[in-house]
């Protein structure tokens, strides 16, 4: 019952924020940067696995896994950002695999004003 009030009281502090303009937060930002960068080449949908997609925003924020903790935070704030439903989410063997539009990651990035990141290869 904790954890729902929780996610339930997460959830109105999210929607205020959007609600009233104010910009992502760190890990949100890094979510779609990460994203951004796993389908740049795509054209369409790409099946993201949970685990790469974590550790891409590992590289971005900057932190260690244990301080980035356990991953559930990625799937809510993939919801939340409509970038996922249930039909575009499934199990394999290593975890999660998100189904992602390229084009709606570029339409969520542009909306929150949050800037493309490029790597050094």
């Amino acid at each position: 019952m904790v954890g729902l009030l929780d996610a339930i009281s997460n959830a109105a502090e999210w929607d205020e924020q959007i609600s009233e303009g104010n910009s992502l937060n760190e890990r949100e930002e890094a979510v779609l940067q990460a994203l951004e960068l796993l389908t740049r080449n795509a054209d369409e949908l790409v099946w993201v696995k949970g685990t790469d997609l974590r550790e891409k925003i590992r590289t971005l924020i900057g932190q260690s896994a244990d301080e980035l903790g356990n991953a559930q935070w990625i799937g809510h704030i993939l919801k939340r950002l409509q970038l996922i439903d249930q039909s575009r989410r499934k199990h394999h063997v290593g975890g999660k695999l998100y189904a992602i539009e390229r084009r709606e990651v570029l339409d969520m990035m542009q909306r929150y004003d949050v800037p493309t990141v490029y790597e050094n290869r």
